[in-house]
C-alpha cells in the first residue's frame, strides 16, 4: 500500500503538467484500461485518458454543433451564455438520458464540481417545465438526433 500511495503526489503533478490527458477525444470505447500488476504500473494506468461513453461524446458533439460552439468550449472554463446553455444541456442529457453520475459528468466537462453539474441540470429542468415551447422542441430535436433508438422524445411535462 505504501508504494501506491507514494505515487499520488506524482500523479497530481502529472495532471497539473498535462491537464489535457483527461480529455477523451482520442479514447476508444472498446479499449479497457490495463490492470496494473505492479505498484509502479499505476503511473501508466493513471496517465491514460479516461474512456468516455460514445453517447456522451455524441451528445457533446451534437449539442455543440446545434449551438454553434465546440466540444472544446463545452469542456473549457468559458462561462459566457453562448457556452453555458449548451454545456448545461449536455449535463441534463448525460444525467437523464445516459445515466452518468454527477462527478463523471463534471470530469467530462472540464473538471467541474458535482454541485455545478446539479445546478446546470436543475436550470434545464426548470426551463423545460416552463412554457418555453421553442426550447422544449429544440431539446426534443437534440434527443431525437443523439438517441434515435428512443421513441419518447416529449419533455414538455405533459
Amino acid at each position: 500500500m505504501t508504494a501506491i500511495s507514494s505515487v499520488d503526489p506524482l500523479l497530481a503533478a502529472l495532471r497539473a503538467i498535462h491537464p489535457d490527458r483527461d480529455k477523451t477525444d482520442d479514447c476508444h470505447d472498446d479499449v479497457e484500461p490495463p490492470e496494473p500488476s505492479r505498484p509502479h504500473d499505476w503511473l501508466f494506468v493513471a496517465t491514460q485518458p479516461l474512456p468516455l461513453p460514445r453517447t456522451i461524446r455524441r451528445a457533446m458533439a451534437v449539442v455543440a454543433r446545434d449551438y454553434d460552439t465546440s466540444v472544446w468550449a463545452l469542456q473549457s472554463p468559458i462561462r459566457t451564455a453562448e457556452v453555458v446553455l449548451p454545456r448545461q444541456i449536455v449535463m441534463y442529457l448525460a444525467k437523464h438520458r445516459i445515466g452518468a453520475s454527477l462527478p463523471a459528468i463534471g470530469r467530462v466537462l472540464g473538471g467541474r464540481n458535482h454541485t455545478t453539474i446539479l445546478h446546470g441540470i436543475k436550470r434545464i429542468e426548470a426551463r423545460l417545465a416552463s412554457s418555453d415551447v421553442e426550447f422544449t422542441e429544440r431539446i426534443n430535436r437534440l434527443i431525437a438526433t443523439i438517441f434515435p433508438e428512443d421513441d419518447d422524445h416529449d419533455h414538455s411535462g405533459n
